[in-house]
């Protein structure tokens, strides 16, 4: 029986061995198996978080483009505002400049429209018609018949000259300055303006009317379109820092 013992036991003690051996391995796999798990799972969860991060920082650079359009498109209306503002407020005073320095403005407009002789009617709003309208025809008329006096007053002199050098003016010659003189004085060549009967809507300035063309010098009109072609400086002026 010993020998059987013997053997038995061998037996058992090989197992037992095979079966550390087999345990132990199994543990170095169970290992290896948890540390590889360990290492993906925190490799995962690195990725995971430069993903966010990433996402994270995009939109956030999203939002900073956005608030800065959005800034600057803020800005850009409020400076058109406040340069609108600019020009209302001028329209403004000029409606409300002191009668004779606003009766000035209206002779300066009209005069500006009248400048190649034409003549027409005068159209006002109800209230400068009312304040100014007479005066200013009566300014613009007197003015154009001066120049008219002028101009014939220097085709006389011009004949006196010619005869206090010792020549003679031909009768051709007096015929022609007393016919330019008749032309230039009669109303038709005066180029006179008239007073309308009716009244213009607009809040101020004068419109020009000869026949169905009317030339408009409405102050509405006037700072509109200075305010396209100085509104670069009216920036500046109002913006100087650029911000």
């Amino acid at each position: 029986m010993n020998g059987l013992d013997n053997i038995s036991n061998k037996i058992l003690s090989e197992a037992a061995e095979q079966a550390k051996e087999i345990l132990a391995d199994a543990e170095r796999q169970a290992a290896e198996i948890a540390e590889k798990s360990e290492a993906d799972a925190a490799r995962e969860l690195a990725e995971g978080r430069r993903a966010i991060e990433a996402r994270r920082a995009d939109l956030a650079e999203k939002a900073r483009l956005a608030a800065s359009l959005e800034h600057r498109r803020l800005l850009a209306t409020t400076r058109q505002e406040l340069i609108g503002q600019a020009f209302s407020t001028a329209l403004d005073r000029l409606i409300h400049l002191p009668a004779e320095e606003y009766r000035r403005l209206l002779i300066l407009l009209a005069e500006q429209a009248l400048a190649d002789g034409e003549g027409g009617e005068l159209l006002f709003n109800e209230r400068d018609r009312a304040a100014h309208g007479d005066a200013v025809v009566s300014a613009i008329n007197a003015k154009l018949v001066s120049g008219k006096v002028s101009q014939v007053t220097g085709s006389v002199q011009g004949v006196m000259e010619t005869v206090r050098r010792g020549g003679l003016p031909t009768i051709d010659s007096l015929k022609q300055s007393v016919k330019s003189a008749a032309e230039g004085l009669s109303q038709g060549r005066l180029g006179l303006v008239t007073l309308a009967e009716d009244c213009a809507p607009i809040p101020g300035g004068v419109v020009v009317r000869r026949g169905k063309i009317e030339l408009n010098c409405a102050l509405d009109v006037s700072v509109r379109m200075l305010a396209e072609s100085m509104a670069f400086e009216v920036s500046a002026l109002l913006f100087p820092e650029g911000a």
